[in-house]
Formats: C-alpha cells, sequence, structure tokens
C-alpha cells in the first residue's frame, strides 16, 4: 500500500504550506475524502465507497489521484483502503469530544464549537484555499462540515456520506442535558447560529447520502436514502483464529467461543476481570486490545507478539467471532450484519444516533443489549448464552457503496 503524508494544520486552519510533490498534473483528475476523526466508524463508512469508487473509475483513467484529510492513523486507514493514497494530514471535524465511548462531554463540545464558529469565515476561506491550492476535483466528505464549506466557495463538487451529522448530534444532545449551554457559557441564540451555520454547509453539498441505518436528520433538503455501507463478509478465518488463539496458549481453542470486544476506536476503560469464563458448557475467549492483556484469564490481545500466525484483520475477527461485543455504532453493527455474526451491545441511551441502530439492528441481525452495569460487573452471561444458543444470523447483503459511488461518479468532472 502506498500513501504519502502531506503535512498541514487541523482545526481552524491558520498555516498551510503546499509543496510540489503535492500538486497533481493537470490532467490527472483529484478526489479529496475528507474523514471525521471521531473514532473510526467514518473511515468503515468511507472505505468501501472509495474502494468501489476508485475500481470503477481507475481503469479508465489510472492517473485519478485520491488525498484522504484525516488524523486518523494511515496504517489503520491502509488495512482497509485498497487503492493509492496521499494524506492529508488534518481534520476539519472533531464531532462530539467524549468522556470514552459511551458518553459524551456535551460543555466541552459547546465550547468547541463555539471556538470553531468564532472566526467561520476566515476559517472557510483559509481551507478553500488549500483545496484549490491542491487542484481537487471533487470532494467526497463523511462527514465534516468545514470541508463541505470550503469546497463550495471554491466551487468543487462534493458529495456527504453519513449515518449522522453533527448539527443535529449537537442539537439533540443539547435537548437532553439543558444546562450544557449554561456550564459552556454560550446562549441559545449563539447555539442556533451554530448550528445553522453546520446546516448550511452540509446542504451545500451535491447530495447528502443517508446509508441505512441512519438517524433521523433535520432541516436537510439534499437528503437521499441508500442502502447499507460496508465491504462484503470477508472469510470467516475460524481455523487461522483457532490457531492465533491457541499460539497464544490456550490449548482448548479449538473448543471455545471468540468474543470479539470492540468499542470503536475510542479510549474507554473496561474491567473484564469478572467477566463470565464459559457459556454452554465452553470456554470463552475474548479478544482484546492490548491495554486489557492479563486482565482476564481467557483474554487474548490483538497484537502479534511474533507468532507465526498473523493477527487476523478487524473484518476477519468480525467474521469469524461467535459473538461482538460493542456499542451501538454504524460500522460495527453493518460488519456484523453482513457477516452474520450476533451483537451483544452496551446501551448508549446519550447518543443521538443509538435508537436508530438498535432499532435496525434488532430487526436485521441476532442482538442483545446489556446496560454499563452489567458490562463493569460480568452481569451478562445470560444474554451471551442466548446469542450462542441463537447461532448466526442471515448475512446482510449491502449496496450501498455501489450506490454511493455512483453518486460521486456523477459529479467527477
Amino acid at each position: 500500500m502506498r500513501f504519502r503524508l502531506n503535512k498541514c494544520s487541523g482545526l481552524c486552519i491558520r498555516k498551510v504550506v503546499v509543496t510540489s510533490d503535492m500538486l497533481p498534473a493537470a490532467t490527472q483528475r483529484h478526489c479529496l475524502v475528507a474523514i471525521s476523526s471521531h473514532g473510526f466508524g467514518h473511515l468503515s463508512q468511507v472505505a468501501p465507497v472509495l474502494n468501489q469508487f476508485a475500481g470503477e473509475c481507475l481503469p479508465s483513467d489510472p492517473t485519478m489521484r485520491f488525498t484522504l484529510r484525516t488524523t486518523l492513523p494511515p496504517e489503520a486507514i491502509a488495512k482497509r483502503v485498497v487503492i493509492p493514497f496521499d494524506i492529508d494530514m488534518g481534520s476539519d471535524d472533531f464531532g462530539m469530544v467524549m468522556f470514552n465511548a459511551l458518553h459524551s462531554n456535551v460543555p466541552e463540545s459547546l465550547r468547541c464549537y463555539e471556538a470553531q464558529h468564532a472566526d467561520w469565515e476566515s476559517a472557510v476561506d483559509a481551507l478553500a484555499q488549500h483545496l484549490s491550492d491542491l487542484k481537487v476535483d471533487v470532494l467526497f466528505a463523511d462527514v465534516p462540515y468545514l470541508t463541505l464549506a470550503a469546497a463550495a466557495r471554491v466551487g468543487i463538487p462534493s458529495v456527504a456520506m453519513c449515518s449522522l451529522n453533527w448539527a443535529d448530534v449537537l442539537e439533540q444532545s443539547v435537548a437532553q442535558d439543558p444546562s450544557a449551554l449554561a456550564t459552556a457559557g454560550l446562549s441559545r441564540r449563539g447555539l442556533e447560529a451554530i448550528l445553522q451555520t453546520m446546516r448550511e454547509a452540509y446542504a451545500s453539498a451535491s447530495v447528502f447520502l443517508q446509508p441505512e441505518p441512519s438517524m433521523a436528520m433535520s432541516g436537510l433538503s439534499n437528503l437521499r436514502r441508500i442502502e447499507p455501507v460496508s465491504e462484503p463478509a470477508a472469510n470467516l478465518g475460524r481455523e487461522s483464529l483457532v490457531q492465533w488463539v491457541a499460539q497464544a496458549g490456550f490449548k482448548d481453542a479449538e473448543q471455545g467461543w471468540f468474543v470479539l470486544v470492540s468499542m470503536g476506536g475510542i479510549p474507554t476503560t473496561l474491567k473484564p476481570e469478572q467477566w463470565p469464563t464459559h457459556c454452554l458448557g465452553r470456554p470463552l475467549f475474548y479478544l482484546v486490545t492490548p491495554d486489557l492483556t492479563g486482565q482476564h484469564p481467557h483474554a487474548v490481545t490483538m497484537q502479534a507478539h511474533g507468532m507465526q500466525v498473523p493477527v487476523p484483520s478487524y473484518q476477519v475477527l468480525i467474521a469469524a467471532s461467535d459473538v461482538v461485543l460493542s456499542k451501538p455504532g454504524y460500522g460495527t453493527f453493518v460488519e456484523a450484519c453482513v457477516a452474520g455474526t450476533p451483537v451483544l451491545y452496551v446501551a448508549r441511551p446519550e447518543w443521538p444516533e443509538s435508537a436508530a441502530l438498535n432499532q435496525w439492528i434488532d430487526r436485521v441481525g441476532h442482538a442483545r443489549q446489556i446496560d454499563a452495569q452489567q458490562l463493569a460487573t460480568g452481569n451478562f452471561e445470560a444474554p451471551l448464552c442466548e446469542l450462542l444458543a441463537q447461532g448466526r444470523s442471515k448475512p446482510l447483503e449491502s449496496s450501498g457503496a455501489a450506490s454511493a459511488a455512483t453518486a460521486i461518479r456523477e459529479l467527477c468532472p
């Protein structure tokens, strides 16, 4: 995989440096992909669309260039995006400030939005100049509204796509926590002005694609619903997963259940010491991040440690696992349903997108909900065993990536 880093600043750009090797030749078409840095779910939506779009365009136009504007780790992107790409290292989108994967810090989010909008016109102008210097021909955004506003200012056609938008997330978060305005020192009129600017930026896109399942969105006239967006399910990879767990020292791996623990890339303190060790007479193995190593007798870290069998990719882990333990999140929910893998999810009632995600997975997949207290105490053996006894769901077909690729292709000059 080839990628280059183009250094530039993050939110509210103050200085942009463009070097000659960043500029595409006049005959090249240049697609900029702006990705929210709020967790990995936005990358899981973007990657299938970008892979599909590039696969359709590159055979007839092999010089077409793709640049990803984000602060996500390039190595993480390269595991999902299968084409050569450049990195424009910067973020125009923080989404919401989070205490952890389950809870938003609404007052601090309001302060950050107020700071971002304090000199909004200058921020748009600076980023618009940056996009012009990069000679961007089309923008695909998931879903930084500043990038969309900058593209509109210099006449670059754009497609927005996401299962949420930050205007509705912010507005609904404040509705659930009205005291956050006073805590942040922001007036209701100030909030309304920010929300209006955000929605105007989203409305500047040629189309705002809503992949199923999406939260309800208000005040946008350019919405278009599409099918779920996901890569096709990976091969189950069960044999390599068994070998990998066995090499980690668990000789009974072949007889065990595999539970993939995934909270979407946002730092979250988990305490697995009391989690169940067996279910239906078989051992439970938890596939966890390195920080949880040694905190459960059956915890297997998702790290190579020099083992002969490499760590399976995230998509293979989802497909090969018996259950995914997660929070409500677009990428995990859809990828699990595409693979037919059951999901045990922790309630996230404060998050505005949760209701749509929960209703959808309860309808199309095999899922059970637990609360944060059950997660902390390990009191989730019963719903976990129910899922394991029920088995895999019918794999979901997802064609949203093709629909989104078509929308981008229609804008390409």
